[in-house]
């Protein structure tokens, strides 16, 4: 067993209650994200707020969960460029597309840049209604959770995932 951490925004639209009485709600929001029927289920387990911070949930509009959402999407991002990199490599040493279709390596390394739930490439998920369950790769899709949410009511929950 392995852990790594990630990153769920998740939506709460009541108003005048304070975070402390939400804490639990939001937690639990973020954690089923990772269980049910979801795709994320069958491959995380163990799923627990984190103990890396001194609160696992802040308020979205928050300047310390803005600058963490800022790093979480650059962890994602540079993961994933470093998977298409070597699948970049992989491809350069097949002579034709059908061998690269052949190889495990290539197959493997798509498989992980492609993947919603890899350890090695994702640690921003999207627990609102918008697209719960999907990995955030990019400023536009955050963008679009808070036009779509508003910023106000979102909130970023760090966790520890074991997998």
């Amino acid at each position: 067993m392995s852990r790594t951490s990630a990153a769920v925004i998740v939506q709460d639209q009541r108003e005048s209650v304070a975070l402390e009485d939400m804490k639990q709600d939001l937690i639990a929001n973020a954690v089923g994200v990772f269980s049910g029927d979801s795709d994320l289920s069958r491959y995380y387990h163990n799923v627990r707020p984190s103990r890396h911070f001194n609160t696992p949930v802040r308020s979205l509009s928050s300047e310390e969960a803005k600058d963490q959402l800022q790093s979480r999407l650059e962890q994602t991002i540079e993961a994933r460029q470093k998977k298409l990199e070597k699948l970049v490599e992989e491809l350069d040493r097949t002579d034709t597309i059908r061998q690269g279709a052949q190889s495990k390596s290539v197959v493997r390394n798509c498989q992980q840049v492609g993947s919603r739930r890899h350890p090695g490439t994702t640690f921003l998920y999207d627990g609102s209604s918008w697209s719960r369950g999907s990995p955030l790769i990019s400023q536009e899709h955050i963008n679009e959770i808070k036009d779509h949410a508003g910023e106000e009511n979102l909130y970023l929950v760090e966790l520890t995932l074991t997998h």
